[in-house]
This record gives C-alpha cells, structure tokens and sequence, in this order.
C-alpha cells in the first residue's frame, strides 16, 4: 500500500503572484488609500480652512416691454442708486432683444481647504435697497427697487 503523504510547500496553489508584483499592488493599494484619505480629510476641513473676501457680481435680468403694445423697448440703459452710491451697478450687455442685464457687486466671505471651496456667504450691506432707474424712462414706470437680500434672493417692486 501507498502512503499519501503531503507537504506544507505542496499544498501552496502557485498563482503566477510574484513577489514584485506583490509589493507593487501593495504600494499602489496603499497609495490610494492615502490619497482617498486626504481628499476626504480636506473636503471636511481637516487640515484648516482660509477664510477671504471677495468681490462677486449678482446678476439681475428685465424684460422692457412697452405698456400699451407688449412689444419690447430696445435700447434701454439703467442707473443704479444706493443710500451712499450714485452708481451702484453696471450694465451688462445683452444679446436678447428687450432684456437689460445689471451686474450689482457684492461682498462674499470665502471658507476654503486646500482643494474644495467650503462654504460662501454674502455680506449683507449697510442700505439693501437698491433702486434701479431706466434711461429712457419706460411709459408708466418711474424705476424699479430692488430689496437685496442675503443669500441671493431679491424682490422687486415698481415705483409708481
């Protein structure tokens, strides 16, 4: 009768896994674990957050359209008042027939991490009625007063 014997090295499945490509999936394995692990670190703010100003622009868009016929004015041209400033936003050029565009400036603090920006808020300001008048004045509208107020959201209302 034969004896079945088995050894400890016999009974090791051989793979094709050298030792090379070992310590190389090892290394890489680990590097992204690294990786991931400091992505995600910052994303929370782990490592420190830098808190700035900054000078941003809200954009707000009208449709002029005249009263009596609702075909759009063309070539309307806005000032803007605050409490303090006399020209208190700027025109941007639209390539929409009837629509004016103001760009109003706007302070925004600024959390930032080493990769991600974090959080923003808007600095309210010291008078957050923005009146804005039309050049030419539109038929039945003496300008427009804008309540800016702190996270972007404005309501309108017409003077009259």
């Amino acid at each position: 009768m034969y004896e079945v014997t088995q050894h400890r090295w016999q009974s090791q499945i051989n793979l094709g896994v050298t030792k090379p490509l070992k310590i190389s999936l090892i290394s890489l394995i680990t590097a992204l674990s690294f990786s991931g692990l400091f992505v995600t670190g910052d994303y929370f703010g782990l490592f420190g957050l830098k808190k700035y100003l900054v000078l941003a622009f809200a954009e707000a868009s009208f449709k002029t359209i005249d009263q009596e016929t609702g075909a759009p004015v063309l070539d309307v041209k806005i000032r803007c008042f605050q409490k303090g400033h006399d020209n208190a936003c700027t025109q941007k050029e639209s390539h929409i027939t009837g629509i004016v565009i103001a760009r109003i400036p706007v302070q925004k603090l600024v959390w930032e991490s080493l990769l991600f920006k974090n959080k923003e808020k808007l600095i309210p300001t010291n008078d957050p009625e923005l009146h804005i008048m039309s050049i030419p004045k539109l038929p039945g509208n003496a300008g427009f007063r804008v309540q800016v107020g702190s996270q972007d959201k404005a309501q309108l209302a017409v003077n009259d």
